[in-house]
Formats: structure tokens, C-alpha cells, sequence
């Protein structure tokens, strides 16, 4: 990630900006969603979460980037990760 955007107080908005402005990627927001939940999975809080991963997330992630890229993007939610 070329940024300080810090994904977990980023709004949608602003994650909107910088996946538009190329600031960031959905496949490198992807990464990072997973380093976050693998850090509090070893080190945080014990939530007793399971998380459900979508085993094409770095496909469909980057699927997104190719249309935004082609002026194509899905919705202002595409690229986004989010439950």
C-alpha cells in the first residue's frame, strides 16, 4: 500500500477515493483486511470469531482493479471489502 490511509478508520467514502484516485487497490485492501484479522486472531482480544473467507477474494479483488481501471466499476461498493 503506497498510503497512510488506515483501512480500519478509513470511511467508505474515503477508501472509495483512494481506490479511484489509485492510491490503493482492492487487492492490496484484501491483504490487508487479512493481516488485521490474522494479528487480533493470534494477539487480540479473544472474540471466539470465525471468519468465513471467500476463497476467490484475491480473484474477485483483482477482477475489481480491472474495471476500475476500464471505467467499469460495479457500484461504488466494488473493490470494497466488507461483511
Amino acid at each position: 500500500m503506497t498510503t497512510n490511509l488506515h483501512i480500519v478508520e478509513a470511511s467508505i467514502a474515503q477508501l472509495r477515493r483512494a481506490l479511484d484516485d489509485g492510491t490503493v487497490t482492492s487487492v492490496e485492501l484484501v491483504g490487508a483486511c487479512l493481516r488485521r484479522i490474522a494479528h487480533y486472531d493470534r494477539h487480540g482480544i479473544a472474540l471466539n470469531a470465525v471468519p468465513v473467507l471467500n476463497p476467490k477474494m484475491f480473484e474477485d479483488a483483482a477482477a475489481s482493479d480491472w474495471r476500475r481501471r476500464n471505467g467499469a466499476a460495479l457500484g461504488p461498493l466494488d473493490g470494497i471489502p466488507y461483511t
